[in-house]
């Protein structure tokens, strides 16, 4: 999904910025992510975490985060 008209896409002024990632629905896991975009760097390990510890994807789209930061716009990824 393109990033393009989200907050944080806009706020830094993004040329290119996207996000897929690759959940299994049927075991509500997420298998992988790929982050293009300022702070990508950082985000991804939101989702490097969930997968080490084997955190499903309904709690990591669930979960609070700060408003405005890069990990607010986590939820709209999954």
């Amino acid at each position: 999904m393109p990033w393009s008209g989200w907050f944080s896409t806009r706020t830094n002024a993004e040329t290119a910025a996207f996000a897929k990632i690759v959940v299994d629905g049927e075991a509500d896991r997420i298998l992988g992510a790929h982050l293009v975009g300022h702070n990508a760097g950082d985000l991804i390990h939101v989702f490097a975490l969930a997968m080490l510890h084997d955190i499903s994807a309904t709690a990591v789209k669930g979960m609070v985060y700060a408003f405005p930061t890069f990990a607010a716009d986590v939820p709209s990824m999954m």
